[in-house]
């Protein structure tokens, strides 16, 4: 309760910085440009995991599209710098407009903007400039390249040259007049990219290991956010599209050159099929040789499907083993039935496509792109060896199937030699035509898969925002000041007390071991020495009647009482304190005598306005000095007298030691209730230690916001040592910051370790 009495008596400064602050807020609030977050979420289609819509379609069986997606992967995509660069040239970003607003100048964008700046040529220090534009009319316009140059009136569409730039200015489909003059600066695409790659574009999965990712960017205008969000992911997904275009294609190309290939083949077929039935005259084939030669007519075909198969092998082969075809795509093997060699095939083309996409982001040295490159090379050995075990499958059963087609052409010989050349030309041409039939089929559904292609992403929440913008946030802010407004006024007030080297409050002095507290008084408006009077109901008149009840005054056996009045250093009020003191006990009809026994510096007789006249000093100096000579009458109260210090000596300690001084207070208790002595400080000289053996009692008198803290260690080693008989501290001088009971003195206060 201390602790919060000390900020509460100060109630006005928390109010202040309160006031204060909360205005500073309210001004920032006013002038700090809104930043709102815009925030979308997308699903990356894995076609694996059935997320794709591929897998729905009539030609899912080609399995060409189905691709692993890695997550990570495709963040560093949608991060990369052409691709933001590319975003930021659709929406034409490469330049922001700005007008005049209330408190600040306000950036406009999409239909705000009524002119439209189309860029022609950039050179050095176009980034620095800040043209401004002012619409003269529907036609023409005032154009200021920069600050402090002249205006020059242009045409909408006519060519303006600058040393930093060249330039048009166009009207757009929103534009109409306005008087608030437009200002525009260059944004530099390049850096612009790299500042949303690293950091102001936000892209994270949602879920751990999920195909989710939420894509966040903040801008000083909504839309503008909404139209960089909408853009990139437009943007994303025309560039796998283009990916997978790239596979589509090249495998329309191999399969083109092979039905090229097999057409020849097939020509030449037919036309030996013509001529030889021309020259043989050849119209029917017989019975038998049909049944015999049909079952070597299927081993046959299985043999030419068998050997179309060997030569895809060997070129697929000789694709791989091509320096040149290093990095582009494996067309598919369309005519191999081998789903481990198709998946490793799909799996190396997704790979190589993740692995160019990549180099163009990142350097070669990168750690992603390098694991998608040691991934291509295990791939392609898998790839290699897979290749060579369906070799030697292949090969083992042309090897069998030939020997059965030999069985049974052994049996043909018996049909005629005409009959029979004709039939094994019959069946080269079914074999050629089936194949070329295949080919062409698969050519037409490769066509139309590449029609098919679908994006990757699929937007899951459009980009949107909030209820209104993130920052500055105005109830936040409001807080924080509110806060600071608290603390700020606090810690001076704490920084004041450790920095002031004044004694401040009565619980510094509480921290002393066995330090007593006598009382405190207020601090006196009133320039007079004299506060107490008889019929005074002042508030420090009666502080010092406290104090005389707190001494408990009343004399016992009519013994007289020597009070002694010190202090650490020179204007504490001492001298003050004595002489309420002694007006006060006065008060009470007891006879009291005060001693101006400071021999340094005096003061009592100065404030009663009495002149000098002997004292103490003559008294014990000179044997015709008596008693009642220097005895004076304080012109305060009947029962009040004085005896001030006389001449001052040259050495008052030595002064102090004189014999007679003991016969002075000797003297003094026979005729006085209460003798006070008023010394000098203890903190200076060493005087007041003289008195030990006359004084009763020691009021010690510590001024606030006066004495230094330095003279705690004093007052401490007197209390603890007993240097002073039954000492007692006064505080003096307390205002309302310093009173512990304000208004009326405190209790007897004793702290004891």
């Amino acid at each position: 309760m201390k602790n919060l009495s000390k900020y509460l008596k100060h109630w006005y400064y928390f109010l202040i910085s309160i006031l204060f602050f909360i205005g500073l807020a309210v001004l920032y609030i006013m002038y700090a440009t809104p930043v709102y977050k815009v925030t979308a979420t997308i699903l990356i289609q894995d076609d694996k995991k059935g997320d794709g819509l591929l897998k729905q379609t009539a030609f899912s069986d080609l399995n060409m599209f189905h691709t692993v997606k890695n997550v990570d992967n495709e963040i560093q995509l949608l991060k990369s710098y052409n691709l933001l660069e590319r975003v930021f040239k659709q929406l034409s970003l490469d330049s922001r407009y700005y007008t005049d607003g209330t408190f600040r100048e306000k950036e406009i964008y999409g239909r705000d903007v009524p002119v439209k700046v189309a860029i022609s040529k950039l050179y050095n220090g176009a980034y620095d400039t800040e043209p401004k534009i002012v619409i003269l009319d529907d036609s023409t316009f005032t154009y200021i390249a920069d600050k402090g140059e002249r205006a020059v009136t242009y045409s909408f569409g006519q060519l303006i040259r600058e040393p930093q730039y060249e330039c048009r200015v166009l009207k757009t489909s929103t534009f109409k007049l306005t008087n608030k003059p437009i200002y525009f600066k260059f944004n530099n695409l390049k850096s612009m990219a790299r500042a949303y790659a690293n950091g102001r574009l936000e892209i994270a999965p949602v879920i751990k290991d999920a195909n989710t990712i939420s894509l966040g960017v903040n801008d000083a205008i909504s839309q503008r956010g909404i139209d960089i969000l909408n853009t990139l992911i437009t943007a994303y997904n025309q560039n796998n599209v283009e990916s997978k275009s790239k596979l589509a294609l090249a495998t329309i190309q191999f399969i083109d050159d092979r039905i090229k290939y097999l057409g020849k083949d097939l020509s030449a077929v037919e036309q030996n099929v013509a001529q030889y039935k021309q020259n043989n005259m050849v119209t029917d084939v017989n019975a038998d040789a049909q049944v015999n030669l049909h079952r070597a007519d299927d081993y046959s075909s299985e043999l030419g499907k068998i050997d179309l198969q060997l030569k895809m092998l060997d070129a697929t082969e000789s694709y791989f083993d091509q320096s040149v075809n290093q990095s582009t795509l494996v067309p598919s093997t369309l005519a191999i039935q081998d789903g481990t060699l198709s998946a490793l095939i799909n799996r190396y083309n997704s790979l190589q496509l993740d692995y160019q996409n990549l180099l163009g982001v990142n350097e070669p040295n990168n750690p992603l792109v390098i694991n998608a490159k040691q991934q291509l090379i295990n791939l392609k050995q898998s790839i290699q060896e897979n290749l060579r075990n369906i070799k030697k499958g292949l090969q083992l059963s042309y090897n069998n199937l030939a020997s059965n087609t030999a069985r049974f052409e052994s049996k043909v010989k018996t049909v005629p030699t005409i009959e029979r050349e004709l039939l094994q030309r019959n069946r080269q041409q079914d074999v050629k035509e089936s194949l070329f039939a295949y080919l062409v089929q698969k050519r037409e559904e490769t066509a139309l898969s590449l029609t098919a292609a679908q994006t990757d992403a699929q937007v899951i929440n459009s980009p949107n925002t909030g209820d209104g913008p993130d920052s500055p946030k105005k109830p936040l802010i409001l807080l924080y000041s509110f806060i600071l407004g608290l603390i700020v006024p606090a810690f001076i007030i704490q920084g004041k007390d450790h920095l002031n080297k004044k004694v401040q409050h009565v619980s510094e002095l509480k921290l002393l071991p066995s330090v007593r507290i006598l009382g405190e008084l207020s601090h006196s408006k009133d320039k007079m020495s004299l506060v107490v009077k008889k019929g005074s109901r002042t508030n420090i008149s009666e502080l010092f009647k406290y104090i005389r009840v707190n001494l408990n005054c009343d004399a016992t056996n009519g013994a007289s009482r020597v009070l002694m009045v010190t202090s650490s250093m020179q204007g504490e009020g001492k001298t003050f304190v004595s002489l309420n003191l002694g007006a006060t006990l006065a008060l009470t009809d007891k006879n009291v005598v005060l001693l101006e026994f400071d021999l340094r510096k005096p003061d009592l007789l100065k404030r009663l306005k009495i002149d000098s006249q002997p004292g103490i000093t003559d008294y014990l100096s000179s044997e015709d000095t008596n008693l009642s000579d220097i005895i004076t009458p304080s012109g305060v109260a009947a029962n009040l007298w004085v005896i001030g210090s006389g001449k001052l000596p040259q050495d008052p300690s030595e002064e102090l030691l004189n014999p007679k001084l003991d016969q002075l207070f000797e003297a003094l208790k026979k005729k006085f209730d209460y003798i006070i002595i008023d010394t000098s400080p203890v903190g200076l000289v060493a005087d007041a230690f003289s008195f030990e053996r006359h004084v009763d009692a020691t009021l010690y008198v510590v001024r606030y916001n006066y004495t230094n803290k330095m003279y705690l260690n004093t007052i401490e080693d007197i209390f603890k040592n007993s240097k002073l008989t039954n000492p007692m501290i006064v505080l003096n001088d307390a205002r309302p910051e310093n009173l512990e009971n304000y208004g009326y003195a405190s209790t007897d206060y004793v702290y004891s370790e």
